[in-house]
């Protein structure tokens, strides 16, 4: 008795070792490759490598929009700056497009009449579809950096291409880097 018990025992073992194997394989063993391999003009950030929407479809380009190659929709640029721990800022500029659906009460004024910088939200979709998917354009300046000069020249739905660093601030939000560092590429706002 006391060795048929010995032997079950052993066979429970052996079944409890390899299914925690397995559980260790599954966990550690199947770890996705990252998306993007690391700055530099030899391993460029290729956003067909960065997942797919998580959230609506993005609205499509407007035509005629000047959108260079790899430039990024808040989707792909949230799949980024997410990697960033409070404080970090990626290290290459991005190109980033997206809609503008909110301009921020407390910055956005003041910073346009006072500064010359804009700050405002972008989402991927124009519809208020993807709101909770959203970037902050941080005291961005105008065309080539340059500082806007009329509060007309930024409304919310405007498509708008944003050139810059981006940085985790205190895990609260994603936005560029503020003070004009980063600037609208391009926006189909007539006043632009």
């Amino acid at each position: 008795m006391k060795n048929e018990f010995n032997h079950a025992s052993a066979a429970m073992r052996k079944s409890l070792f390899v299914v925690i194997a397995l559980v260790v394989v599954a966990m550690f063993g199947c770890k996705e490759k990252p998306y993007i391999q690391g700055p530099g003009e030899s391993n460029p950030q290729i956003p067909d490598t960065i997942p797919a929407a998580v959230g609506p479809m993005p609205t499509p380009d407007p035509e005629g929009a000047d959108v260079p190659a790899g430039c990024l929709d808040v989707y792909q640029a949230l799949s980024i700056c997410k990697k960033l721990k409070a404080g970090e800022t990626t290290e290459d500029k991005l190109y980033v497009k997206g809609w503008i659906y909110e301009l921020d009460s407390k910055y956005h004024e003041n910073g346009m009449n006072n500064f010359g910088n804009a700050t405002f939200y972008i989402a991927p979709t124009n519809d208020g579809s993807a709101n909770q998917f959203s970037i902050e354009a941080y005291q961005v300046n105008g065309r080539n950096g340059q500082r806007f000069t009329s509060l007309e020249q930024v409304k919310v739905g405007d498509f708008v291409v944003i050139y810059g660093q981006f940085t985790n601030y205190n895990n609260k939000v994603y936005e560029t880097v503020g003070r004009g560092a980063a600037y609208v590429y391009y926006s189909n706002n007539p006043n632009f």
